[in-house]
């Protein structure tokens, strides 16, 4: 949760994931709350690694932009 108060939940959930596509969800239909209970079901729908650095998020590849 603490993630969140520096980025928006679709920004870290790997919708793209081999995971997300075998659970067939719906990410267009999905609240905020039903996204955070599928990450916490299925920890593979959070894009890694996620890092913060100085009130910065950086998510999956994008650890380049913190260099």
């Amino acid at each position: 949760m603490e993630f969140l108060n520096y980025t928006d939940i679709d920004y870290i959930f790997a919708k793209r994931s081999p995971s997300f596509k075998k659970l067939g969800l719906d990410i267009d239909a999905m609240s905020e709350h039903e996204k955070i209970l599928e990450m916490l079901k299925e920890p593979r729908l959070i894009r890694r690694p996620l890092v913060v650095y100085k009130n910065e998020i950086a998510v999956g590849a994008d650890v380049k932009k913190l260099v």
